[in-house]
């Protein structure tokens, strides 16, 4: 296991489908994204937070997969260092900006879905750069009522937060999306191959269908060999 610490977010049950039973019980069940308004907003920072947690954690431990354990065990370590925040948002587009996106780029963002975006800011004469991730209560919503295409979602944010921590922003940016998204077909398969009777909406299924071997399916120069954990954890690009 990759990260032992982060075992006692999880279930014993180590399917994708029941990656969220454990942390379930500690909140109030939603049926609609309107309900998370008549929440107390620090409740549902928390909910956000633990939903988080707790899919890095499934990926770093979890999946019996080499690659998938690498995004899980990378981001693990590379949130903890804080050189990758998460931050609730009921208002992706106005969170981002008041996060300091600027606005034209803020308003390019997708309302009802995670958003990865990289800001700089000075340290002396240097540049240290964070990579930010703004949640909105879709995705709270979806973990609660399709844990799959919740895990889905973050598996392909974990990609980008990988690629970060690998200076891959600076190397080839074009293949980020590429990469998270044979990611996410790879989560899938697998996902899949545990739950045969899983119905996923049709746009998982081009995913699937366009990388129906997930990360081999790219072409070699958009593949490359990740921090290891131990790496990982004593990394400090800024």
């Amino acid at each position: 296991m990759a990260v032992q610490e982060a075992l006692k977010y999880l279930p014993k049950n180590r399917e994708a489908a029941h990656v969220f039973d454990k942390i379930n019980k500690n909140f109030p069940r939603v049926s609609s994204i309107e309900d998370f308004s008549k929440l107390p907003l620090f409740q549902v920072q928390k909910m956000a937070g633990d939903y988080v947690t707790t899919s890095v954690a499934y990926f770093a431990n979890y999946p019996n997969d080499n690659h998938l354990e690498e995004i899980g065990t990378t981001a693990w370590h590379t949130i903890n260092q804080r050189r990758a925040v998460t931050a609730y948002c009921e208002d992706p587009i106005f969170g981002a900006a008041w996060l300091g996106l600027p606005l034209m780029y803020a308003l390019t963002l997708k309302s009802d879905e995670p958003n990865t975006f990289v800001l700089g800011r000075r340290q002396g004469a240097e540049i240290a750069e964070t990579s930010i991730t703004v949640i909105p209560p879709h995705l709270l919503l979806r973990a609660q009522q399709r844990p799959i295409e919740a895990l889905a979602t973050m598996v392909f944010i974990l990609s980008q937060i990988r690629d970060f921590a690998n200076g891959r922003t600076h190397i080839d940016q074009e293949l980020m999306m590429p990469r998270g998204f044979a990611t996410e077909a790879q989560f899938l398969s697998q996902a899949l191959n545990e739950q045969p009777q899983l119905q996923l909406p049709q746009f998982y299924k081009d995913i699937i269908a366009r990388y129906p071997h997930g990360i081999t399916d790219l072409p070699v120069k958009a593949r490359y060999k990740g921090k290891t954990g131990a790496e990982a954890k004593k990394s400090n690009l800024n």
